[in-house]
């Protein structure tokens, strides 16, 4: 560790079962805060399925790592740890979202309350898809980024509301617009049909 260094700041995102289990985050946090510069505050928020942290320190990357495995690797099914890009979004709570990323005042042990698993991992596509467009600038413009947004949205929307069509539907549709016209969610059914 260079004291004369700058400190970093780094994004720590840990999954496992938290859920009734405050206890094992503020455990897991004691941990990770040794390594941390000590002018700040570690800083995490936490829900059923896992815990987000934001910290500074003055350790190597990759000494970091090792020092997080060390402590992650018997306890969580799986952890995701970097260096804080210089763009960043983070959609979540503005209490929450103060409590995270202030690192000059405690951490108010915000808990994310009624976080289904799935809505988790909907969070943490959303945030890699919005953080992919800090790598490469041309490739992923703010206008290409919302594109991609908007066509995952219509997916999870259309997976979540829209009903099943019937087998007459999925006949009706191909006798009027021909068989390419089938998305691949249609022809996945039909196949299911035609299977029963």
């Amino acid at each position: 560790m260079d004291k004369n260094k700058e400190p970093k700041q780094f994004l720590l995102f840990i999954f496992g079962e938290f859920k009734n289990n405050q206890t094992l985050v503020e455990l897991i946090s004691t941990q990770v805060s040794i390594f941390t510069d000590k002018e700040t505050f570690l800083k995490y928020n936490y829900g059923d399925y896992g815990i987000v942290m934001n910290f500074q320190s003055h350790y190597d990357f990759y000494v970091l790592r090792d020092h997080i495995h060390i402590i992650l690797e018997k306890i969580v099914p799986q952890y995701f740890l970097m260096e804080r890009p210089n763009n960043l979004y983070a959609f979540m709570p503005p209490e929450m979202k103060l409590n995270l990323f202030d690192l000059n005042e405690e951490n108010h042990n915000m808990e994310q309350k009624d976080e289904s698993f799935k809505n988790m991992l909907n969070m943490v596509d959303n945030f890699l898809i919005n953080i992919t467009s800090s790598f490469n600038e041309d490739i992923f413009s703010e206008e290409t980024m919302d594109k991609m947004f908007q066509k995952i949205m219509y997916k999870v929307d259309e997976v979540d509301n829209e009903p099943k069509p019937t087998m007459d539907q999925l006949l009706e549709k191909i006798k009027e617009k021909g068989l390419n016209s089938l998305t691949k969610k249609e022809i996945k059914i039909l196949d299911e049909y035609s299977k029963s």
